[in-house]
């Protein structure tokens, strides 16, 4: 354009056409990442139906005659991974009344990443 070999609507057109030439890549490639997440998306549903159903609850369950509502845990230890422990030799006790929460990342965010 400088040379004046070119004017400036020859190389608005060569924009508009090189624009028009790479808009169907660019629509492929997103309709790929859709189909790409629509596939992670289904990995997750049928990891949950393929787990194992609850069992039922018993017809007839034990009744408690003198319930204190206390709760006592005694040495506990917790881990998601063999290798990597989470909670180790908690004691808690909770009286009646108290609520107590443990709280912490979701387990996926635990979960060493692959290295395939």
């Amino acid at each position: 354009m400088a040379s004046g070999t070119l004017s400036l609507g020859d190389v608005q057109a060569f924009i508009q056409y090189s624009r028009q030439f790479t808009q169907p890549i660019i629509q492929t490639a997103s309709v790929a990442n859709v189909l790409q997440s629509a596939v992670a998306s289904a990995e997750r549903v049928f990891e949950l139906l393929d787990e194992q159903e609850e069992s039922p609850d018993v017809a007839k369950p034990v009744v408690l005659k003198q319930a204190t509502g206390r709760i006592s845990f005694k040495d506990v230890s917790f881990r998601y991974l063999p290798d990597t422990p989470l909670i180790d030799d908690l004691d808690l006790e909770v009286q009646p009344g108290q609520t107590v929460a443990i709280v912490g990342p979701p387990a996926q965010a635990r979960r060493p990443l692959s290295t395939s």
